[in-house]
């Protein structure tokens, strides 16, 4: 694997930060590279294509995730990352890693866990200004050891084709912001939930198989809201229809 580190790298610095720049219109191949301490930006429509396993630490480029190709490492996403439109595409946290920007996910791509000798949890924190969307998985991937602790704060929406499953394990996810399903998209959460801020079923199909705690609320505008367990907060339908499904209904008070 080929390691580029920053400031003795040689490339430019802007404060303390080493940067990799694309200029407009040109691209830079990450095949199998190590991006330590730099910064990767990118100007007008240029961008940052991975293929194979490439690490990073921080991004306020744009950046587009080949088929098979895997992007890891403790990182901070500020621009703009797309994953494969085939599917087979993966973002890999090692520890920590926050979206501060858009990440487009496809049916088949992921956003799951890579086991670290040394921590044991990974989090993944989506900050108030970021936005995840589309269809494939978010969680712990297929490795029954692996923790993931998921915090949404900013947007996390199902939509297009395919479905969006949120499965973290039993560590449960933490709804400060929106989940919601939109544009016929179908969304699945499948952990526990702590939700203190709205999910939301807009043209789309939101499940939530796992328990419902906290004071947040759900709004259905012209779409279907399905609960499978306990689920106690306020409803808002605030379109011309919509489908409220709820397996435990008689222990509903909101």
């Amino acid at each position: 694997m080929l390691t580029l580190r920053g400031a003795s790298s040689g490339f430019s610095a802007v404060g303390q930060a080493s940067v990799i720049s694309v200029g407009d219109g040109s691209s830079v191949f990450l095949r199998s590279a190590k991006v330590v301490s730099c910064l990767l930006a990118s100007e007008g429509s240029g961008k940052f294509i991975v293929e194979g396993q490439s690490v990073i630490t921080r991004s306020t480029g744009t950046i587009a995730v080949r088929p098979g190709a895997v992007l890891s490492g403790n990182f901070t996403l500020s621009g703009a990352t797309s994953l494969a439109k085939a599917g087979g595409a993966e973002i890999a946290l090692t520890h920590k890693a926050t979206n501060e920007g858009a990440v487009t996910l496809h049916a088949g791509d992921a956003i799951i866990v890579k086991l670290h000798p040394v921590f044991k949890f990974n989090d993944l924190t989506n900050a108030r200004t970021g936005v995840i969307s589309g269809a494939g998985q978010i969680g712990k991937g297929k490795v029954a050891t692996a923790k993931m602790l998921l915090e949404n704060d900013g947007v996390i929406h199902a939509r297009g084709r395919g479905r969006l499953t949120l499965n973290t394990g039993k560590h449960g996810i933490l709804n400060n912001g929106t989940i919601e399903a939109t544009d016929r998209g179908l969304g699945k959460i499948s952990s526990p939930l702590r939700n203190f801020g709205v999910l939301k079923a807009s043209g789309g199909s939101l499940v939530v198989d796992g328990v419902v705690t906290g004071n947040g609320s759900a709004a259905i505008d012209n779409g279907t809201l399905a609960f499978g367990s306990i689920f106690r907060q306020d409803v808002a339908f605030t379109g011309a229809s919509g489908v409220l499904k709820l397996s435990q209904s008689q222990g509903y008070g909101g």
